[in-house]
């Protein structure tokens, strides 16, 4: 078995409190730690020693394949929307010198230049813009900003679904204590 990158390699533990089954335990690198939270288990689904072995390089791959997309797996607007750009070839700074100010562009600015250049807005990007950024695209669509792809409005549409669903809830709720 080749272990990606710097990763720690696999320990094979048999849990008596889960009926004896074995485990596959690797430590996470250290970017994806938290608090206490060091250690990625998975089940072989067997107390076979023999079976569990058989099962361990298997599992292990998922779980390095795992660290690797976390670890590449761009975490913010700016830089979702960086390799989002970079496909056509435009950069952050050339967009940054086209602003008066000589400024990043806020990210609803950025996402009208996206949308009126035709880009697939990725999900991603819309689960990492700020929320405020987010109710101000929402209201320019609802007043008809030109060529906000289908995957932007369903993504509107289901959070306006998710607020409507919470305050019937919320409602349902007051109903009952009265």
């Amino acid at each position: 078995m080749t272990v990606s990158g710097d990763y720690n390699p696999p320990r094979l533990v048999q849990v008596p409190s889960k009926g004896n089954m074995w485990y596959v335990y690797i430590t996470k690198p250290l970017a994806l730690q938290s608090g206490s939270n060091k250690q990625i288990k998975k089940s072989t689904r067997t107390t076979d020693r023999r079976e569990a072995e058989k099962r361990v390089n298997k599992i292990a791959t998922t779980i390095y394949r795992l660290f690797d997309d976390s670890l590449s797996q761009p975490k913010s607007f700016y830089e979702i929307a960086e390799n989002l750009l970079a496909r056509r070839g435009v950069t952050l700074d050339q967009l940054r010198q086209k602003t008066p100010d000589n400024e990043l562009p806020d990210q609803s600015s950025l996402l009208m230049y996206l949308t009126s250049s035709n880009f697939d807005i990725p999900g991603d990007l819309l689960d990492a813009m700020n929320p405020n950024y987010l109710d101000e695209m929402k209201f320019l669509i609802s007043k008809g900003l030109p060529n906000a792809n289908a995957r932007f409005r369903t993504h509107c549409l289901i959070q306006k679904m998710t607020s409507a669903a919470i305050w019937i809830a919320d409602r349902k709720t007051w109903a009952q204590r009265s």
